[in-house]
């Protein structure tokens, strides 16, 4: 029984010592959330269908009549992007640079929660910026470089879907 009591108290100390961290990424997102340019949200809001105690904001930097009848991710393609991840001090926290030919390739479903659903909303040549939510992102623990409760900021474009899987 001991063990439970300390893990409870680790808890209780971590979210004591990230309350003011989880409060500021808690009112960053809300912000961006509400932002608005002449009169229209520049971000949408996405709750996935199969993750509804969450969501990503998503802002389109491309003209999407021009893809969206472009392929579209299912949760298992193969796709293509590259990326850079931000934090919400403009931080650059990773990037797709650093890797070869700066393409990441990978599948929807193997990333974090708000980076799946948004990859799946997009078209390919689609260009974002997607926002979300702890809940969505790494949660309540430290990954890297990335604090707990961090809202996560990805720059992506989405350059192609290689392998277009069925479930």
């Amino acid at each position: 029984m001991p063990l439970l009591a300390s893990c409870l108290g680790e808890d209780e100390k971590r979210e004591n010592d990230y309350r003011e961290w989880r409060e500021q990424n808690t009112s960053y997102l809300l912000a961006l959330e509400n932002e608005t340019v002449d009169g229209r949200k520049t971000y949408t809001r996405y709750v996935p269908p199969w993750a509804p105690g969450t969501f990503v904001l998503i802002k389109w930097h491309n003209d999407t009549t021009l893809t969206r009848k472009n392929l579209s991710p299912l949760d298992n393609s193969t796709v293509q992007v590259v990326y850079e991840l931000f934090d919400i001090d403009s931080v650059s926290k990773d990037n797709s640079f650093s890797r070869t030919d700066s393409v990441y390739t990978t599948r929807p479903n193997q990333n974090v929660v708000g980076f799946w659903a948004a990859l799946t909303r997009m078209h390919v040549g689609d260009s974002v910026t997607m926002a979300m939510p702890y809940t969505a992102g790494y949660g309540v623990s430290s990954y890297n470089s990335i604090l707990p409760y961090s809202t996560l900021i990805f720059n992506v474009k989405l350059k192609a879907v290689t392998a277009f899987e069925r479930p």
